[in-house]
């Protein structure tokens, strides 16, 4: 009766170790009595059993024992199966956010490789923009000093022409009516002795007294000569001084219509200057996102 009680013990002591280490057959030809031996959890099963025999408590109580173990190790297995089975559900959905994450990250990263690409173009065409609008402006601003140069010199020569003009009309004004008011003598000598007593330092006499050696008709064609010359250069005063009106007003048109260029390439060039700080501080987000993307991949 004690054989058989042991040995229902030791069946039971058997499964609960079975269930205990998932050890359903023989391993390297170990008797199944030696693997509870060599089982730390097993010998303390037999140790308690023949504690149990040796103080001669009821099979019933050894058997109850046993089986209270077993349960026992059953329902920690199936809290052990389904804590691994809830770790291995969280890792698999950490690793499905993760990939989601990185395939997210992934995307971001192309995007702003595709916009710092766009960026870099639009960097380089505002760069060629406002360096074309600087020479632009510079090539104005030479031809506007070189308009103004030119407006000076041609005053001058304006002012010079007319004061010798007028300077002209005004000897011959004095000239004409001194011609006309003398007789003509025609007698050579007696003009040659009058023009030495005159002598150099007062021009229009001598020339009056020139033309008394002159007959009364070559006289009054030198007259009349002296005044074609002289309507033509009060003529030719009226001309340049209405040339000269036209020459302000075209250069005066021309310096506004540069004005008017240059002040469009300056806004120009502000915006565009603008635009391309813009641009860089876009291109330094983009990169650093793309660095800060790479660095947590």
């Amino acid at each position: 009766m004690r054989t058989a009680a042991f040995v229902a013990l030791f069946l039971i002591a058997a499964t609960a170790l079975a269930a205990k280490s998932k050890i359903a057959k023989e391993l390297n030809g170990y008797t199944l009595f030696e693997k509870l031996e060599k089982d730390e959890f097993g010998k303390k099963i037999l140790d308690t059993v023949a504690l149990q025999i040796k103080n001669k408590s009821p099979v019933t109580d050894i058997s109850q024992l046993l089986n209270n173990i077993r349960v026992d190790i059953q329902n920690e297995q199936r809290k052990a199966d389904s804590a691994y089975a809830g770790q291995q559900r969280e890792c698999e959905e950490t690793i499905d956010d993760l990939n989601a994450r990185i395939d997210a990250s992934t995307d971001e990263i192309n995007e702003s490789a595709f916009a710092i690409n766009k960026l870099n173009a639009r960097v380089n065409t505002l760069t060629v923009d406002i360096s074309n609008k600087a020479t632009q402006v510079q090539v104005l601003a030479e031809k506007d000093q070189q308009l103004r140069e030119e407006r000076q010199e041609d005053a001058a020569e304006f002012a010079n022409r007319q004061g010798q003009t007028r300077e002209v009309v005004a000897a011959l004004d004095l000239i004409i009516p001194r011609l006309k008011s003398i007789q003509a003598t025609g007698d050579e000598e007696e003009a040659l002795i009058e023009l030495g007593k005159i002598g150099r330092n007062n021009p229009i006499s001598a020339l009056v007294q020139v033309a008394t050696a002159l007959d009364q008709d070559a006289l009054l064609l030198v007259i009349q000569k002296l005044e074609t010359i002289r309507d033509s250069l009060v003529e030719s005063l009226d001309e340049d001084a209405e040339n000269e009106d036209e020459s302000i007003e075209d250069y005066e048109l021309l310096l506004g219509e540069i004005d008017a260029v240059r002040q469009n390439l300056e806004s120009g060039r502000s915006q565009s200057q603008q635009e391309l700080e813009e641009a860089r501080a876009h291109e330094t987000r983009h990169d650093l996102v793309c660095r800060l993307l790479l660095e947590k991949k």
